[in-house]
């Protein structure tokens, strides 16, 4: 399932220059300096996630300086991000406000109930994402 997952996210990735920076086991971190394409990306990966027969996916972006070390990337909003996406439901994609106000209008999204995330002391807002 792993390796299906990535062939599915390095299929996805290459068609909109997004770059992986690891599989997690049953998870892809992803980066760009473009919430919005992230979002359009993470939203094609869902769906073709779906379509492969692989188990829902579902994600969670944040948007926020981080830290890069060898092709990595660390610190606060990685793990906010990390923290969104497990509280994602199947086929779901979760924003925080900070990537939401970064996003067109082509993207439709609704306020989710607040989130409690463990180790994130500040009360968020979340948004969950679609296409129009």
């Amino acid at each position: 399932v792993a390796m299906r997952l990535l062939a599915e996210a390095q299929a996805v990735a290459a068609a909109s220059g997004i770059r992986i920076v690891k599989l997690l086991g049953d998870g892809v971190m992803l980066h760009a300096d473009d919430p919005e394409r992230l979002v359009e990306t993470t939203l094609d990966l869902v769906d073709a996630i779906a379509a492969a027969g692989l188990p829902p996916g579902h994600a969670g972006v944040h948007a926020g300086p981080v830290i890069e070390r060898d092709g990595d990337y660390f610190g606060h909003t990685v793990n906010v991000a990390s923290r969104i996406a497990g509280e994602a439901a199947p086929g779901e994609v979760i924003v925080s406000a900070a990537a939401a106000q970064r996003l067109a209008d082509s993207i439709g999204m609704t306020e989710v109930p607040a989130l409690k995330l463990r180790g994130v002391p500040d009360q968020l807002r979340f948004f969950r994402v679609e296409r129009r």
